[in-house]
This record gives structure tokens, sequence and C-alpha cells, in this order.
């Protein structure tokens, strides 16, 4: 699951689309890190897709350094990356100098070399420059204050901050923490990266305030969102007043099994 959201993070669609796989808690963003080479390439790969350039640096060191064979190629140009990003020249030049003397990676690593001692060439570049932005202002180490609040952090101001705030978001949601969503959709809904709200966010919407459409209309929830809330709402009451709850999940699948409201009621929790 998390390459499932991985991918999602990459496509841009995780908020509108996160609840359409089978969720089963926070650990399907971010799995337990067990110290093994492949799940912190893994961690790595998702924190740099969630713009925590910290943790993913952290974690491609330990991938690096567990390798088999004295350290990864693959690994190396994200310590490349990571290290431009954060103007630590040097370090980068190290591993570049490293990848220059193999078959199938040294035009890669040449390639970088004008990024080395330019935080302008850095800061133009499609990628660099907007992991760079991602940085956020909080001076502390990586997840002294909650994974949450990295997330919230690089969401700053930033061109990367959809990406971040919909992270965070989502975070809330599988652990089914609506307290916490409730604070952090009232605070950042009109952020440059939450202009919209995705999907599975309006759907959460509905359930902070289940009798109250202004509520709703505060965040724009859309017509066919809430239209989908009226018939799932339907489902469920008619199947409790007839008795019938044991074949609820049954029922809702179908119609409405990528639904926020889905996984909220019927889906367990670690």
């Amino acid at each position: 699951m998390n390459y499932v959201n991985l991918a999602l993070v990459q496509k841009g669609c995780l908020g509108d689309s996160v609840f359409a796989y089978d969720q089963h808690g926070a650990q399907g963003l971010v799995s337990a890190w067990d110290k093994t080479f492949a799940v912190s390439m893994l961690h790595s790969d998702i924190y740099f897709a969630m713009n925590l350039i910290s943790a993913a640096q952290e974690m491609a060191f330990e991938a690096n350094v567990s390798a088999l064979g004295g350290g990864n190629p693959r690994i190396m140009k994200r310590l490349v990356q990571t290290n431009l990003i954060f103007g630590a020249y040097a370090v980068a030049e190290k591993y570049i100098s490293v990848l220059e003397r193999t078959v199938g990676y040294r035009m890669w690593a040449q390639s970088h070399r004008r990024f080395l001692y330019s935080d302008a060439a850095v800061e133009a570049d499609s990628l660099l420059g907007v992991k760079r932005r991602a940085l956020g202002l909080r001076d502390a180490l990586a997840f002294t204050e909650g994974f949450d609040a990295e997330l919230l952090s690089a969401a700053v101001e930033t061109d990367a901050g959809r990406v971040s705030l919909e992270c965070a978001g989502v975070w809330y949601l599988l652990q089914k923490d609506v307290v916490r969503f409730r604070g952090f959709v009232e605070r950042y809904y009109g952020h440059p990266g939450q202009a919209r709200l995705p999907v599975a966010f309006q759907e959460a919407v509905i359930l902070l305030e289940e009798k109250e459409p202004g509520y709703w209309a505060r965040f724009n929830v859309s017509d066919a969102v809430v239209g989908r809330f009226v018939e799932f709402k339907r489902h469920v009451v008619a199947a409790n007043r007839s008795g019938n709850v044991n074949a609820l999940p049954g029922l809702l699948q179908s119609a409405f099994g990528g639904s926020y409201w889905y996984y909220f009621l019927l889906k367990n929790v670690p």
C-alpha cells in the first residue's frame, strides 16, 4: 500500500483517489521503519515525494550504508539530490565523483555537476528548485514535532504546498482523527495548496457537520459529493431499520467502497 499511495502522490491525485484502494490506517502512507535496505529506500522515496527532504536524506543514507556491496548507485543519486537541495555542495560533489566512475550512472552524474556551487542553477531547476522552496520555516530535528508538523511546514507558501497539505490531510483521515482534520481543514482551506478540497476531504467535511449544509458550503463541497452522501445515508438508515446491518458492507461496496464514508464507518484501523 505504501507503493500505491506513493504513486498517487506522484500522480497528484492522493486526496481524490486514496480511498479507492484498500486502506487500513496511517501505515498505508508510511509503514514502520525496520532498518532494512528495501524499506529505507522506500521511505526515502516516500519522503522525497512528500517534500520531507531531511527525512528523505536520512533514509537514503541508511539505505546506502546497509546496501550489499558497499553502497547503491540509485540511492547515491538521492544523496546527490538532497545535498544539492540543502546547498551542501561539497558533499554532493563527493557522491557525483563516485557515480562518475560507474558505467550506468556516469552521464547522470556529469549532468548534475552544473548545480554544484550554484544556488541559481538549483533554484531554477524544475525538481531541485521546487524541493528547496519546500524546505519550510521550522528549525528543528526531523519529526521532533510529529509527521504532520513536518508536512505542514513543507507546505508553507510554496509551489509544492498542495502535495504536502494533501499528505497531511490524508494522514489524519487514515487514522480517523476527525478532530485534527477539522483543525487542519479550517486553517488551511484557501491556502495556495488547498484552493480546492480533494474529494476525500469534501466527504470528510460532511462527516464533521452532518446536519449543517452551511458548513459544507464554506468549503465548496460539490453538489455531486452531497448527492452521493444523501444516497449513502439512505442505504445506512434503511439497513439499520431492517436489522440488516451485517449485510451493510456488501450493500455499500460497489457504489461507495471508494468513499471516505465507507472507510470511516466500516474499515478497521490498527
